[in-house]
């Protein structure tokens, strides 16, 4: 269902602090060859990748409807190219491999979804950002961007087979005196929790890992934030296994608590948002909804003074609509006044086909200036949702 808005507008709120994540309908699935079969091979499985990010659920790619239309999923494919890239060997040196990049169509894997019942997680996503440290030969330290270009390569790659944000600390002068080695390894939250402030993330991962005296990998992740604190261990005898294991269980918690629930179920309410003053903030408001993964579909029905209210159709319902706008730095909750009746609203109308009817491609028809102070028409029995824009 497409969603109805007034306007587009390039501008992006400063305050957000969830970020775009790109290449969602993008997988890249290593092959042997360029040959049709192992191309065959590929597209399948780069199709459950993007099912996996899309859906921020491992389990999805077992779905059923998932899996018929996996067996035909060349039709998704909007484009592919193959590339050579050099990866880590069993021995541990760098090796060429093959690999082919495909590019799905959005709108029809997303279709595909809802009819299964499947979330579909907008690109809106909470940032992670990751202190890492290395262990080997009894030494300790801090990971270093300019020599630590693998492991780099390899947690920014199973991020993006996930469909994650994960921000790696500059690791300059500031970083270096703010968190030392014995703070990261002691696991002491609160000084690693005052290193990122600079960064402003919405989560953070700590990172440990250890080369044993087999040359194998030991490790251990943490993810700690406002409401979330969690630990995991992963051993294994190359680092993209181990990298790959903890990258996944931090997607599988950021998916359980952003991601919205599946199925079909949609729930239509009314929100009213105060302290836009602007056709600016009110296009803020916009395209944060239009974004967002837990509506399906809005429309402007009037706006009074300093206030505005939608009609919005949800998926996943007002749980997941109030877990979404938590990583948008837009909206806040709000206590609604004794004058956010509807006898009170309708003391003052505004034809809601003026602000409606406009394009998304400049201002809407019939209306000019920048006060949204005028009359307006309301017709909702009650407004279940109360937020201000911050």
């Amino acid at each position: 269902m497409l969603k109805k808005i007034i306007w587009l507008v390039a501008l992006l709120p400063l305050n957000v602090i969830a970020v775009e994540v790109s290449g969602l309908y993008q997988a890249e699935i290593e092959v042997a060859d360029q040959g049709q079969e192992e191309r065959s091979r590929a597209i399948v499985d780069g199709f459950k990748q993007v099912v996996v990010k899309v859906t921020g659920s491992r389990s999805a790619a077992a779905n059923s409807s998932v899996r018929s239309a996996a067996a035909g999923s060349g039709r998704y494919v909007q484009q592919y190219r193959y590339q050579l890239k050099s990866i880590e060997s069993g021995a541990g040196t760098p090796e060429e491999k093959t690999f082919i990049q495909m590019s799905f169509d959005r709108i029809a894997v997303n279709q595909l979804l809802r009819n299964a019942g499947l979330p579909v997680w907008g690109s809106q996503r909470p940032q992670t950002l990751a202190w890492v440290g290395v262990e080997s030969n009894g030494q300790r330290r801090l990971l270093r961007p300019e020599s630590d270009q693998q492991l780099i390569s390899q947690l920014q790659q199973q991020a993006f087979n996930r469909g994650i944000s994960i921000m790696l600390p500059l690791m300059d002068l500031e970083d270096q005196s703010a968190l030392t080695v014995s703070d990261l390894w002691g696991s002491f939250d609160t000084p690693v929790q005052r290193a990122s402030e600079r960064y402003s993330p919405d989560l953070i991962a700590i990172i440990k890992l250890r080369v044993v005296s087999n040359g194998n990998i030991s490790s251990n992740w943490s993810l700690i934030g406002a409401d979330e604190n969690r630990r995991w261990d992963h051993q294994g005898s190359r680092l993209m296994d181990v990298t790959r294991e903890g990258i996944n269980d931090i997607a599988d918690a950021l998916a359980l608590r952003f991601a919205p629930a599946g199925g079909n179920q949609s729930e239509m309410v009314t929100m009213q948002v105060e302290n836009i003053n602007s056709f600016a903030e009110l296009a803020r408001v916009q395209k944060m909804l239009t974004n967002s993964a837990a509506v399906d579909d809005f429309e402007l029905r009037s706006a009074r003074q300093d206030k505005v209210i939608f009609a919005m159709t949800l998926r996943g319902g007002l749980d997941a609509f109030a877990q979404a706008m938590t990583i948008t730095g837009v909206l806040a909750k709000a206590q609604p006044s004794i004058f956010d009746r509807p006898d009170a609203l309708a003391s003052s109308s505004m034809s809601s086909s003026a602000l409606s009817s406009g394009t998304n491609t400049g201002n809407p028809a019939g209306v000019t200036g920048q006060n949204l102070s005028n009359e307006m028409s309301v017709t909702e029995q009650d407004i279940q949702l109360f937020y201000r824009l911050l």
